[in-house]
Order: structure tokens, then sequence, then C-alpha cells
């Protein structure tokens, strides 16, 4: 072996580099993030030394939104500019898009499951109950909706009064 092989130190990580470091890093720097804090994706770069299009951003910021939510802070992305401290309305206001979706992904799974054509009984038998499943999952998904959408009633009805008769002059 030449000497620059034995200089090199063997990292044992099968799978990238550790964020741990770089996490703490970020907690170190923005330590008491409060309700509709930002923090740009350019600050977030400059500390790391990386570019935010790069896959080891976003393993770093996932990791970090987690750290940061077992803290009982939401950070939510607005994609290309910053990330932002989620208020409750805001993070309920993303229910009804995810709703959305789970509903879209069970029909096209059960459009795909209907289509399945098996001799096995007990395969057979599998597949007509995960379409009964996904078949209440999209029935739940449009009540759920149905339900999380504003009251449109109005709280007061309004009074409609006569017209007022105009003074001769």
């Amino acid at each position: 072996m030449s000497e620059d092989t034995e200089d090199q130190k063997h990292m044992p990580w099968d799978e990238g580099l550790p964020t741990a470091p770089d996490v703490t890093a970020l907690q170190k720097k923005w330590p008491d993030l409060k309700v509709g804090d930002r923090i740009g994706y350019a600050d977030i770069c400059e500390l790391l030394k990386i570019d935010w299009r790069s896959s080891r951003f976003r393993s770093v910021t996932s990791a970090w939104r987690k750290r940061e939510l077992e803290s009982g802070k939401v950070l939510t992305p607005d994609p290309g500019q910053a990330f932002y401290v989620a208020s409750a309305d805001q993070i309920s206001a993303g229910t009804y898009g995810d709703l959305r979706s789970i509903g879209r992904k069970a029909k096209r799974r059960r459009r795909f499951l209907s289509t399945a054509r098996t001799d096995d009984p007990v395969l057979g038998g599998i597949i007509a109950h995960q379409g009964k499943l996904m078949m209440h999952m999209e029935r739940e998904e449009k009540k759920t909706r149905m339900n999380l959408l504003p009251s449109t009633t109005v709280s007061e009805q309004p009074r409609i009064s006569p017209p007022v008769k105009a003074a001769k002059s």
C-alpha cells in the first residue's frame, strides 16, 4: 500500500454522510423558533455551504424538520424560498389537499385491482378484499372532505325592508 492510502480514514457510512452535525448547527443558529418565523434557503445554504437544489440540502432539512416536529414546531416549505413555522390554521389548511390526494390514490389502486385476473382463489379473495378497502377509503375521503369545508350558513339572516316612499316635493 502507498502512504496516501494508509493516511486515508475509512468512513463506515454506507448511505452517505450523517445529517446530525448539520441539523445541530441549524438548531444552534435558530434555537427559539416562533410561529411565523421564516428561514430562507439562502441562509441555510450559507451556513451549511451547500446548494439548495442538492440532495444533501433535502436530507439535512428533512432531518431538521423532523427534529423540530418533535419539539412541537411544524416547518413548512415555501418552495424555492424559505421554511416557515406554520400556525395551527396553516397546518389545518393542508389537510384538505392531503385527503384529496388519498382519495385519488385509492381510486387509482382500486382501478388497478379491478383489472387483475388470477386463477388462484386465495389471491382472488385478497384482491377483492383490497378493492373493497380502497372503495371504503375513497368513500370516507369524500365524506371527510365534505365535513372539512367551512360552514356556509349565514350567522344572521339579512333583513330586507320595503322601499322607502319618496316624499313629494
